[in-house]
């Protein structure tokens, strides 16, 4: 009798095709029916669910999202959550550039469409404190969810961003230069913003309060601030930088004017040569603004040093140059601005901070050596 063929080869074949289609379907009917619908990890009955704000980057995969959802712990897994969202949405459809509020325990369903559809954006509030540089305003921005640091950063030096702002403002001088960012008009308060608003929108609202709360006191109409034009030939710009020092070296308001008769003595006495600001933060911000043409900046912290000081590399560095910085090197609150207009005259040149918010000051160098001598060594 002729043998029989062994079919057996193809018979597992087919029942192990079936069983692969079979678990297919069934993973599949798990992702569209019973995985959407799971309590998030945060859902429970003895604890608050926890809101978080997801910015979407704008190069973002929808596996690079997944795996940051796990990470904040938004979704239980980041592959479970990205086979489901290949399956109900395109990735086109999520929204890059934008930031959404979700909570831990919404659903993947729900999660998926907050950042799908873009619901979910919600108003967020943010303190800028006094003496914020533009940089740490970036990081606070971003830290509150309003959107990625680097672009608050490069929004900053844009010229068309710079033009909507309408610079120079409240100044006195038709011919004053575009300034190359908004460094001292980024007016520390405390703001609400949605969270899909653009960097240019949050930058306007932070100058237009700088407008707004300095707008009667930079005006000819003030006394202390016509004096300071037709003495100096200041502008609002000028006011508003020496102020952004004062507001890095003070901590109270009796301080503040006392600090800028000092600064207003070393720029205008003529026993005070040559007329040289010599403060420790402009040497400090001239290093973040211009860090790699700068020779002595330390490529990380940023404690002051000899070298630093003597470097005329800095355009900052008020131990080398005269007069004032090419312009603010923080963002000043109204209390510094006024300690400008209303700086208290006296004879002394000198400061050294005492350690305890407090400083001694003095009229002669050796007066502000001695000082210096009893802090370091109290004993």
């Amino acid at each position: 009798m002729p043998k029989r063929k062994n079919t057996h080869p193809t018979r597992a074949a087919t029942i192990g095709l079936l069983a692969l289609l079979t678990t297919c379907m069934v993973v599949t009917a798990l992702l569209l029916i019973s995985y959407p619908n799971q309590p998030g990890p945060g859902a429970s009955a003895t604890r608050m669910a926890t809101q978080r704000t997801v910015h979407i980057r704008q190069g973002d995969t929808l596996w690079q999202l997944a795996r940051r959802l796990e990470q904040l712990g938004i979704v239980h897994s980041a592959r479970l959550w990205t086979a489901y969202m290949t399956m109900v949405t395109r990735d086109d459809e999520l929204k890059r550039g934008q930031s959404i509020w979700v909570s831990d325990a919404l659903t993947p369903m729900e999660v998926g469409r907050r950042l799908s559809t873009g619901l979910g954006t919600e108003i967020v509030t943010v303190t800028i404190p006094e003496g914020f540089n533009r940089f740490q305003i970036a990081t606070r921005l971003e830290l509150s969810g309003l959107g990625a640091r680097q672009q608050f950063l490069s929004a900053m030096v844009d010229p068309l961003v710079l033009k909507t702002l309408a610079f120079p403002p409240a100044s006195t001088s038709t011919k004053e230069p575009l300034p190359r960012t908004p460094e001292g008009y980024l007016f520390p308060d405390t703001y609400e913003f949605r969270t899909d608003a653009t960097p240019a929108h949050i930058l306007r609202w932070l100058v237009g309060t700088y407008r707004h709360r300095t707008k009667s006191w930079l005006t000819p109409q003030q006394p202390s601030y016509r004096k300071l034009v037709e003495t100096l030939h200041w502008s609002a710009r000028e006011i508003t930088t020496l102020a952004s020092i004062v507001e890095k070296e003070a901590r109270s308001e009796e301080e503040a004017k006392r600090i800028a008769g000092v600064f207003l003595n070393r720029l205008t006495r003529s026993d005070f040569r040559p007329h040289r600001l010599q403060a420790d933060p402009t040497v400090t911000y001239g290093c973040l603004e211009m860090h790699e043409d700068i020779p002595s900046c330390p490529k990380s912290g940023m404690r002051i040093t000899r070298s630093m000081t003597r470097d005329s590399a800095n355009p900052y560095n008020t131990y080398r140059h005269d007069g004032l910085p090419p312009g603010p090197i923080s963002n000043p609150g109204l209390q510094s601005i006024r300690a400008v207009l209303e700086h208290e005259p006296h004879d002394d040149f000198y400061f050294v901070a005492n350690g305890d918010g407090t400083h001694t000051f003095s009229q002669t160098l050796e007066q502000h050596q001695a000082a210096i001598a009893r802090i370091r060594n109290p004993s």
